[in-house]
């Protein structure tokens, strides 16, 4: 091996403290492999004493390796793993010795919420209003928190006064969020020693647990020390900027008496603060050490990677970071020189075609996939950006993917809501029969159902309606009904494959192999490991058990799909995020798409609360608060997407908009290029069907699927000929049916010839939300989960002021009262989501009557429903209030217990006022006092969850025209069948999205 000046002098250093500062592309690795080799076949050093850590397990493999390439079969005695297998091996060595009665069992996250789900009404001094109305967010919260606190390996006592803080953080905010984040973690605090014991009593240990267990072993058990000491005299830790806290001061205390301890790290690529790194690692090492006489630090800048264009970006990128080390900047050791890197600008999709041109132009220039880089901030950019590549025949790498996401698993959790008969079971059973036998059997057999779905379910009334639907529904019923029968007494597992066999899900539909059809027996194969652990730790008898868990890991959403074995494909280009190409090189990198709200992403709390403050962490050296060190952060992420580019990068941001990053960029570091819009991101259906499967055909090639590609091809002509207006001879091609559909070659939509089109401001805004979902819900009537919380509150809370004004009530008490006597316990699962939400409810009261005490109420007309025609429907719906004074002043009212407030501005295009304000244009008044007729005065909504709870708009005539238009086009859209679904925001709370959408599997 051949080193350079400064990577030789960390090679030669004598055993003792070495801090090795590498920046990006400067042979770290070599330098680890050398100082290691050296010691063995130099210093004597005996191999079975040398531990290295490292971030990961392929980066131990891949130490071990190239290190027993160097020194021969001696490479292999080394101990070479990650932390946590380290701090693994050591817990499981000594067990008894940490107050384990057996040893130990591991639990992975799916057993950790599952723990928390089961044990959630025991946790009855929460004080966080979003975890008690939210158990599913607040278990996944309250894990990432419990992984922090052994991070920093925080003691009880430490944790006590953190929490008194956050409590008396509170008198000093009246910020909603902060005061939210401030009860989780005092929540958090309380529940964490409850979680501690159960797992001790039932055996049990998570990967954080055995971290700690390992700094307890070597703080309390001196033998142990010794013992791991004489063992591992010389520790070699790489990526020290990415461990945390508690695996730092492991490290150090290992490391003692003798002090033959290298790591090697960059403060300027520390980017997993959301895994508990450190960014004060490096600086510890050195305040530590600093004095001890055999202590040196190193700085490898040579950059073998990078031209120096390249890296003269990255160097003005992160030196705009506060606080950083002190350390030479990165210059190329190959004397490397290239074009400056590239900043084009426009719109998105001018980005597109950008990128689409240039990645055509590498491909034609005979440049391999593997050496171009696509860098996106999220996977849901990712995810984006394949499909549109995809669809424009440029194949990426992309292989990203959650387990409960995919069709075959949605399948097996259809089957399953209906067996155990969960709130689920009728849209579950409405997905079978869809599936199994088309679209229009399903939609008839909801509505032979609807007379009777008050007493039956789908499942139940088959034994009357299915035989209606013919014989091969009739039999799937029967048999579905029998498999419902056979479950007591039966094991988990022979359920699940009594399933699996009744589904046919393992055959191959096309009978050829595919890479596709290798997925989902993938996929499958994982379900079924997933279900033998769990029999493993909670038995296999209980299948409303093993339900609830299935449910927990579906909400929670957190398992990744397993990728079975697949040749590489060296003609994909490599898209990924830029946490995931740490450590990895390109020749050519785009990072598209930087602009000021997704890359640096925008600093904010969301619900899901997953780190600690920067006041409960143990940073040290670090000043500034939160929002600084999330914007540090983002900024070494784009240091390290800028450094995986050799030859070329290519950054692309819009004109206006632009991220910080380069919005102030010099000249004299990237060329600025003004994109023109062209046509080649068009999109065409025919088009991308032919271009899909024409990728297709290269990965089942590749693949040596050589009868499924002979297919394609087949497929591939039979779609020219339909292109050129001829219909083709498909013979028996299993892609076929797929491919149709994909086309949607089904009967033309006729225009609906209903003469009762009903809408409401509801039904409208569902449909501009999504058509589908109005398809399912007002035209299918397919029905969404039944008696969900915050609906019943919303109708609980209508009906008490309802009664309130009818009656001619004043009193608070009375409002109370009143709620108390219609509240119902419907659709709540756990005792703290209901009292959270009734709790609620008694606050809105509140706010309302102080709102009235304020405004008094002077009703014409509570609850008021109304329909009126328009000139393709009729509309309908119901006025909360309408007050009309003496003055006949109109104004109508209506009540919100949703929790966010919309602004006059925002309300101001608001359908359901709009509509009000149209019927009481037509309205008349049998009261000669009470002058109807004409628009309202005032139209107003109430946040009753807000104490300044009232937002008032007013329209004009000409406003109201133009509203009226809106409603008459989106009847006619109704009446045409256009019901494409819309991907967004809106599908995270979807009722039909994890059984039924067909965007979703």
């Amino acid at each position: 091996m051949i080193f350079n000046k400064n990577q030789s002098e960390a090679i030669h250093h004598p055993p003792g403290p070495l801090l090795i500062l590498a920046g990006a592309g400067t042979g770290k690795t070599t330098a680890i492999i050398g100082r290691i080799a050296r010691f063995i076949t130099e210093l004597g050093v005996n191999p079975e004493n040398i531990l290295a850590l490292t971030f990961t397990v392929k980066a131990a493999e891949n130490l071990k390796s190239e290190l027993t390439r160097v020194v021969g079969p001696a490479g292999m005695d080394i101990q070479a793993c990650n932390f946590h297998a380290f701090a693994k091996t050591v817990s499981e060595r000594y067990f008894d010795r940490l107050g384990y009665e057996g040893p130990l069992t591991v639990m992975e996250d799916a057993d950790i919420y599952f723990l928390l789900r089961e044990k959630f009404d025991e946790l009855d001094t929460l004080r966080s209003s979003e975890y008690r109305r939210d158990p599913i967010l607040a278990i996944q919260s309250l894990k990432l928190l419990f992984d922090r606190f052994r991070d920093e390996l925080l003691s009880a006592a430490e944790l006590d006064s953190l929490k008194q803080k956050s409590l008396t953080g509170l008198t000093d905010t009246e910020d909603e969020r902060e005061r939210e984040v401030l009860l989780k973690l005092a929540d958090a605090v309380d529940i964490f020693p409850r979680y501690q014991s159960w797992k001790m009593a039932s055996g049990h240990v998570d990967f954080g647990d055995m971290v700690v267990n390992l700094w307890q072993l070597i703080n309390r058990d001196e033998e142990v020390l010794g013992e791991l000491r004489n063992r591992h005299r010389h520790l070699f830790v790489d990526e020290f900027q990415d461990n945390n806290y508690a695996l730092s001061q492991i490290v150090f205390k290992l490391a003692e008496p003798r002090r033959s301890i290298t790591v090697v790290g960059d403060d300027d690529q520390c980017i997993y603060s959301f895994r508990g790194a450190n960014l004060e690692n490096v600086r510890q090492f050195k305040e530590r050490y600093l004095r001890d006489p055999g202590y040196a630090e190193v700085s490898l800048y040579e950059n073998y990677r990078s031209t120096q264009e390249i890296l003269d970006l990255a160097n003005a990128a992160i030196a705009e970071n506060p606080g950083r080390m002190e350390k030479r900047q990165l210059t190329t050791g190959l004397g490397k020189r290239g074009p400056r890197p590239i900043l084009a600008l426009g719109e998105r999709r001018q980005q597109l075609a950008y990128l689409v041109q240039e990645l055509g132009l590498l491909k034609a220039a005979g440049v391999r996939g593997a050496e171009i880089a696509i860098l996106q901030r999220t996977h849901s950019k990712c995810i984006e950006l394949a499909g549109n590549l995809s669809r424009l025949r440029l194949r990426t790498g992309y292989r990203y993917g959650k387990l409960f996401e995919r069709t075959e698993i949605k399948h097996v959790a259809a089957y399953l809501q209906v067996l155990a008969g969960t709130p689920l079971q009728d849209q579950a059973f409405f997905r079978l029969i869809r599936n199994n036998f088309g679209t229009a059997a399903a939609e008839k057999y909801l509505r032979l159902w609807r007379p009777q779905q008050e007493r039956q379910t789908l499942l139940e009334a088959s034994v009357e309606l299915a035989s209606a639907l013919g014989e091969r529904v009739d039999n799937f019923c029967k048999g579905l009904r029998e498999l419902q029968a056979g479950i007591t007494g039966q094991t988990i597992r022979l359920i699940l494959w009594k399933i699996l066999i009744f589904s046919k899900l393992y055959r191959n539909p096309l009978g050829i192999e595919t890479g596709d059809h290798m997925q989902q027996v993938s996929n499958l194969n994982q379900l079924q490991l997933l279900i033998r652990q769990f029999c493993e730790h909670y038995g296999d008898r209980d299948f409303q058990l093993f339900v609830r868990y299935f449910n927990v890991l579906w909400d929670v959403n957190n398992t990744p799909v397993a990728q079975p074995a697949r040749r590489s494909i060296s003609d994909e280009i490599q898209l990924m995020t830029i946490h995931n190409s740490k450590g990895l090189e390109f020749e050519h990198v785009f990072i598209p798409e930087l602009t000021s709200s997704n890359f640096p992403q925008n600093y904010r709390r969301g619900t899901m609360l997953s780190n600690l403050p920067v006041s409960w962490r143990k940073l040290p050296g670090l000043e500034g608060g939160d929002r600084d060190f999330h914007r540090a952060e983002e900024r070494r992420l784009f240091y390290v997407a800028i450094t995986r580019a050799g030859a070329r990068l290519h950054l692309m941001g819009p004109l206006k908009r632009q991220s910080e990053f380069i919005k102030n960029l010099e000249n004299s570091l990237i060329h600025r290029k003004e994109l023109e819009m062209t046509e080649s991101a068009t999109r065409n259906s025919l088009r991308e069907v032919f271009i899909e499967y024409q990728n297709l055909l290269l990965d089942e090639t590749s693949a040596g699927h050589h009868e499924a590609a002979l297919q394609i091809v087949r497929a591939l002509e039979a779609l020219r000929q339909i292109e050129n207006g001829v219909d083709p001879d498909w013979g028996d091609n299993p892609f076929k049916a797929q491919i149709l559909a994909k086309l949607k070659q089904e009967p033309a939509r006729k225009p609906s010839d209903l003469p009762d089109l009903k809408l409401s401001a509801t039904r409208i805004q569902r449909y501009q939300t999504c058509p589908l979902k109005y398809k399912f819900r007002d035209v299918d009537q397919i029905p969404e989960i039944p008696e969900k919380p915050y609906f019943n509150v919303g109708t609980v809370v209508h009906k008490v002021l309802e009664i309130f004004h009818r009656e001619h009530y004043t009193d608070l008490a009375d409002l109370l009262k009143l709620l108390d006597e219609q509240w119902t316990s419907g659709g709540f699962v756990y005792a703290q989501e209901e009292d959270q939400f009734k709790k609620d409810a008694r606050e809105m009261m509140r706010n309302y009557h102080n709102f009235l005490s304020r405004h008094p109420a002077q009703p014409w007309a509570v609850e008021k429903a109304f329909e009126f025609p328009l000139e393709n429907c009729s509309i309908t719906g119901k006025c909360d209030r309408i007050d009309v004074t003496g003055e006949n002043v109109i104004r109508v009212i209506d009540y919100k217990t949703s929790k966010t407030k919309k602004t006059e501005r925002e309300l101001s295009k608001d359908i359901q006022l709009a509509i009000y304000a149209l019927f009481i244009t037509r309205a008349k008044s049998d009261d000669p006092q009470v002058q109807l007729g004409r628009v309202p005065d005032e139209l107003t909504l109430l946040y009753l969850r807000h104490t300044e709870p009232a937002v008032t708009v007013h329209y004009t005539t000409e406003e109201l025209d133009r509203f009226e238009g809106q409603i008459v086009e989106t009847a006619a859209a109704i009446r045409r069948g256009e019901f494409e679904p819309k991907v967004g925001f809106n599908c995270k709370y979807c009722d039909y999205k994890n059984l039924i959408c067909p965007e979703w599997g």
